[in-house]
């Protein structure tokens, strides 16, 4: 969980951050161990899903939640991987909410970490804590069955003021996957992450590349670049200074993304190591870079726009809009493929795909682990 998480190439899920970070290691672990079917493994997916999008809802609802440094998704990650690994090992409805109490007590995780390895750790940490806390379970270990409304207990710490005793109401009915909780009732799609960034410096990359177009431009011959956000970040990790030359900071500094991405013409992890850092720095075009935020005056405004102002007198002009549409099949293999790059062949990423596509049909779900031997 904590390599899937490090690469910041996640899903971008309802229960605030990177369900599938935290679901899929338990889930597959448990699915070797026990031979569970694939339809299983899905079903189990979507329970955790659900379980930590309603939790998720209820808590960055609550203004006292998202005013502090909590980073969310470690914070709902050991639920949402108990609630998916109960499910899938058939836990009783007392071994369930035992386990969800159990792994109540392994929640938790700062801002403050972000920009460093310990980020990873602590999504990684909290998947470790659900799986564990399922196993716990079976075994006849207890944890607090109201451990989220009761008065002393998750909400209270998390989120307090807000009523949990009616998110049971919210987890009733079928499962279903959803990124997104609008007024109108639910929207049944997930999102995934097309760039490998924190969330928050996507669009301003994107609309940078939008204004790039087909424009192959030079470092040399840029004059300024000014993007304008609609929200006000400056209180957050994407402003973090990139000037330390640590790799890991840049990937939660909007400068910094936008600077390596006119650096290195593309983005990829390999842009937040180290050394490239050091070629970022080296640009010269971290302080060329400035930041508005202020809203947009436009009837439906974009989330970020880039004026890439250029010697010769030009300016590009490049905007991103919010995406909250379902993720195109077609983005995740490219994402799938470029994120194997150097663990396994073309042909052994193919196999994977394939499986991949087959796992609701699968009699063994870790027919899908087998293909992948990364010691050859």
């Amino acid at each position: 969980a904590s390599l899937i998480h490090a690469e910041d190439w996640d899903d971008m899920g309802g229960c605030g951050g990177h369900p599938s970070a935290a679901l899929f290691p338990p889930l597959l672990t448990l699915a070797e161990a026990a031979g569970a079917s694939g339809r299983e493994v899905v079903d189990a997916y979507a329970c955790g899903y659900q379980v930590g999008s309603v939790l998720g809802r209820y808590m960055k609802s609550n203004k006292s939640f998202s005013d502090r440094a909590w980073h969310p998704s470690a914070v709902v990650a050991p639920i949402v991987a108990a609630a998916a690994a109960s499910r899938l090992l058939h836990l009783s409805v007392t071994q369930t909410a035992n386990a969800l109490g159990i792994a109540a007590s392994f929640s938790g995780g700062f801002q403050a970490q972000f920009g460093t390895s310990a980020k990873a750790l602590q999504l990684g940490k909290g998947s470790m804590g659900g799986y564990l806390a399922a196993t716990l379970a079976v075994q006849g270990i207890t944890g607090d069955t109201e451990i989220l409304e009761r008065s002393n207990g998750f909400g209270a710490c998390f989120a307090p003021g807000t009523s949990w005793r009616f998110m049971a109401h919210d987890l009733g009915g079928p499962l279903y996957l959803t990124s997104k909780h609008g007024k109108g009732g639910m929207d049944f799609r997930v999102a995934a992450k097309h760039l490998p960034l924190c969330g928050g410096a996507i669009s301003g990359v994107t609309a940078l590349e939008a204004a790039l177009g087909a424009e192959s431009v030079g470092m040399s011959e840029i004059e300024e670049l000014v993007i304008q956000e609609t929200r006000d970040q400056t209180k957050g990790s994407m402003f973090r200074s990139p000037y330390t030359g640590v790799g890991e900071h840049g990937k939660f500094s909007l400068p910094y993304s936008l600077a390596a991405r006119l650096v290195f013409k593309e983005v990829s992890p390999r842009a937040t190591s180290d050394q490239a850092a050091s070629q970022v720095l080296k640009s010269g075009l971290l302080p060329r870079i400035k930041v508005k935020v202020q809203p947009f005056t436009e009837a439906r405004p974009p989330v970020s726009k880039v004026s890439l102002r250029l010697k010769d007198g030009r300016t590009l002009v490049g905007e991103s809009f919010a995406h909250h549409g379902e993720t195109e099949p077609a983005m995740l293999v490219t994402k799938f493929r470029k994120a194997v790059a150097d663990l396994m062949d073309e042909k052994t990423a193919d196999a994977v795909i394939q499986k991949l596509s087959e796992l609701r049909s699968m009699n063994n779900a870790a027919s899908v682990l087998a293909i992948v031997n990364l010691d050859d």
